[in-house]
């Protein structure tokens, strides 16, 4: 993950003015942020600020239910089927969760594994995806097998995760695309090993949500 912001000098985007017709997008695009000029915002994960129309609206629905104060779960029902359309997944298949952090420690703790059993991860994942496993290996004895991700090749991952699978292993987790890294890792090809081994798989998909096409089903 690259750092939150970098300080540079306020002239950087006021005195620049678009080129072309990609410029303008993006001049466009960093207009909806409330975002200071005086620095550049590098952070792609973890921290991120939101565009004023869901600010707007953000503060539209919070008077709202303190005028009529309501459970608001319809609004979730509807958010449950946009979310589902963007990540092609069926709505009841989608569970709100504070965040990512969150969701993998819902995962890793829900699982019901033995002491002996084995989970597989790279050492490149975010502590939120990595804690809740290690963890469980303090406490519960679960084994957790860590491998260094290639950074030149998708065949590579997928090999050296195939070394590390044994009998005991129960869970695979990779980072659809890595924290510290940009490493895109071939989700697709780990699902259908595991699959084929029978083994859960998890794919903590935070970096790569809105940055690239993501497709569940």
């Amino acid at each position: 993950m690259a750092n939150a912001s970098q300080s540079v000098s306020s002239s950087t985007h006021r005195n620049s003015q678009p080129q072309d017709s990609e410029d303008e997008f993006w001049y466009e695009v960093r207009s909806r942020y409330r975002l200071t000029d005086q620095r550049v915002y590098l952070n792609a994960g973890g921290l991120g600020p939101a565009p004023r129309p869901v600010l707007e609206e953000f503060q539209r629905k919070l008077l709202e239910f303190q005028t009529v104060s309501e459970t608001g779960y319809g609004a979730i029902e509807n958010a449950r089927m946009a979310v589902a359309r963007f990540v092609g997944a069926r709505p009841e298949e989608i569970a709100f969760t504070r965040n990512a952090t969150e969701s993998n420690a819902t995962i890793a703790s829900g699982l019901r594994l033995k002491p002996g059993d084995e989970v597989i991860f790279e050492s490149h994942a975010h502590p939120g995806g990595s804690i809740p496993w290690l963890t469980r290996q303090k406490y519960e004895g679960v084994v957790v097998r860590i491998f260094e991700p290639d950074i030149e090749s998708q065949q590579g991952n997928l090999e050296r995760i195939q070394q590390l699978i044994t009998p005991r292993t129960r869970v695979v987790q990779v980072s659809h695309v890595t924290a510290p890294t940009g490493i895109r890792m071939p989700v697709e090809e780990i699902a259908k090993m595991c699959r084929d081994r029978n083994l859960w798989f998890h794919i903590d998909g935070s970096q790569a949500l809105g940055m690239i096409p993501v497709n569940i089903s």
